[in-house]
């Protein structure tokens, strides 16, 4: 309860940068949870794929009658075991990331105990033997019995013990009944996975810290100078009470804070005004009547009614004095609406680039790993492999330009340029055809309608694949008179009630922000088109 009193002792820019900060923070954890968890699970399904794959090719080497006989043969100086143990160093020589291989029987006893029947040369070392009953691991020892009744394949997954993370691959040997008889397993390191994302989660902490040093920075400054005549206002309101009626303010402003001033200097002359009358009163009522011949009553007031006067004007003061506090409350509020709005203004800015930026890009990543499968070529696959991580380091980049408030792009571009290589992009990765078209002269745009458009092309891209299924998109761009007009329609399926998610609203809010239009039609099955439109003004169109 303490420290919520605190907060309330705080100026009103120290308590819009804390709860900014906070903001920043709570977004920053969870976007940094999100990608070390996707990392994660990426890595360890290609793990999985090229572990099943290796298993695979070294589980061919082995011979059925082989593996029959070493279930009854033991010896380990016989030439079935010498072959096996043969094969099995040669497969972890030729696959340095394969840790170890050993068969083992398909029966699981009371103490989850199973019999080694032939074991890679480390086990050999420490004293272990063909026909040695090992204790399981309980995941190996669930897999073995799912294993006997299913005599599928198994992945372990990743798991742990006290040598290290671990993947392991399990086939069955099956006699020619179809019965499972024996296992293969096969032991693959995992430790790099960890490293990895423990890297990228690194990276991320400390961009975010940057990220929030200059965003601090920066609010704290334009805050400072938004703010600045507030200092003023609390000061003359101040002397103002103590009785200072000399005081005025110079705010030369049309907002709400140059209105407030004029109201405040308006108080202090009728204040002044209505002093001077007091005094004025007082001073006829305590002058010598015998200086002069007594006044007729139709020239002059009577005492009493001098000094009831007096009482009125004295009740005027007070009433100023009442209208005053009242003034001082209001500016209080007006200083506690200045917080609120610029917290809020801060928070859906960053909601709307982010879902812009990050939104786009995790789609078309998302896009482009569901088509990998289906490359066979391997050399192909690599590079595919290579331009979703550059899109992933894009897309990190222009999240850190959004929250950095930063322009769009690192280098100058027009606005026709950063379409063109937005399209480029999208098309890309994603496999999508997309035709753009453009009429009319390119003129210079104002940085707030380029990102604007920009934007909402970004965003109608990324929804015409994930929401409309689109296989075709066409843009058209055309340069207006007095006007940019950008149309986006797709051949996706449709829906005959659009509703606003945050996508669309968002969109929407960019045209009214730069005093455009903005609206969307579709019907099923004859996909959707969005159009956005802004007027230009005469200045921009010039220069």
């Amino acid at each position: 309860m303490n420290k919520i009193k605190e907060y309330f002792h705080f100026s009103i820019i120290q308590r819009t940068i804390l709860l900014s900060s906070i903001s920043i923070i709570l977004i920053g954890t969870v976007l940094t949870a999100a990608s070390y968890y996707i990392q994660g699970k990426l890595m360890t399904e290609n793990l999985d794929k090229q572990a099943r794959g290796v298993a695979q090719m070294a589980f061919n080497r082995f011979d059925l009658q082989d593996i029959k006989e070493i279930q009854i043969n033991h010896d380990l100086h016989s030439d079935v075991h010498q072959k096996i143990l043969k094969e099995l160093t040669d497969i972890t020589k030729q696959n340095p990331n394969i840790a170890q291989v050993v068969l083992v029987d398909i029966g699981v006893n009371e103490k989850d105990e199973s019999m080694a029947l032939a074991i890679h040369q480390n086990y050999l070392d420490i004293g272990m033997r063909p026909g040695d009953m090992v204790e399981q691991n309980p995941i190996f020892v669930k897999l073995y019995k799912e294993i006997a009744v299913t005599g599928e394949m198994k992945s372990s997954g990743i798991y742990r013990d006290m040598l290290g993370e671990w993947s392991s691959i399990l086939i069955p040997f099956k006699d020619e009944n179809g019965k499972v008889i024996a296992m293969f397993v096969m032991d693959m390191s995992a430790s790099e996975i960890r490293e990895d994302q423990f890297k990228v989660l690194s990276r991320l902490v400390g961009a975010f810290a940057i990220l929030l040093i200059l965003s601090i920075t920066i609010q704290t400054l334009a805050l400072k100078r938004t703010l600045s005549p507030l200092k003023f206002l609390l000061n003359a309101v101040k002397e103002l009470g103590q009785g200072n009626f000399s005081i005025r303010l110079n705010i030369n402003r049309k907002d709400d804070l140059g209105r407030l001033a004029e109201g405040f200097n308006t108080a202090v002359t009728n204040i002044k005004s209505l002093i001077s009358k007091v005094i004025t009163t007082a001073q006829q009522v305590s002058e010598d009547p015998q200086k002069s011949e007594p006044p007729s009553e139709t020239e002059h007031p009577s005492t009493d009614e001098l000094i009831q006067t007096a009482i009125n004007q004295m009740n005027m003061i007070e009433d100023n004095y009442s209208n005053l506090k009242v003034f001082s409350r209001t500016l209080e509020q007006y200083s506690n609406r200045i917080e609120e709005l610029t917290l809020l203004e801060e928070r859906r800015r960053l909601s709307k680039d982010m879902h812009d930026t990050v939104g786009h890009v995790f789609t078309a990543i998302i896009t482009s790993l569901d088509a990998l499968p289906y490359i066979t070529d391997k050399e192909e696959a690599n590079k595919y492999i290579q331009e979703l991580s550059n899109l992933a380091r894009k897309g990190l980049a222009d999240l850190r330009h959004t929250i950095h408030t930063l322009p769009l792009a690192e280098k100058e571009q027009s606005f026709l340029e950063s379409c063109t290589d937005l399209v480029d992009d999208f098309i890309k990765h994603t496999g999508t055809e997309v035709e753009i078209q453009i009429d009319g002269q390119e003129r210079a745009l104002g940085d707030l309608v380029k990102s604007s458009l920009i934007r909402c092309l970004q965003e109608s891209l990324t929804n015409a694949i994930r929401h409309g299924r689109a296989s075709q998109i066409f843009v058209s761009i055309r340069f207006l008179e007095d006007a940019i007009q950008m149309v986006i329609k797709d051949n996706g399926i449709g829906n005959d009630e659009i509703k606003y998610g945050f996508g669309l609203s968002s969109m929407s809010d960019r045209m009214l922000t730069v005093g455009g239009t903005f609206s969307v039609q579709s019907s099923q099955k004859h996909g959707t088109a969005v159009t956005c439109t802004v007027p230009v003004p005469k200045q921009l169109q010039v220069g």
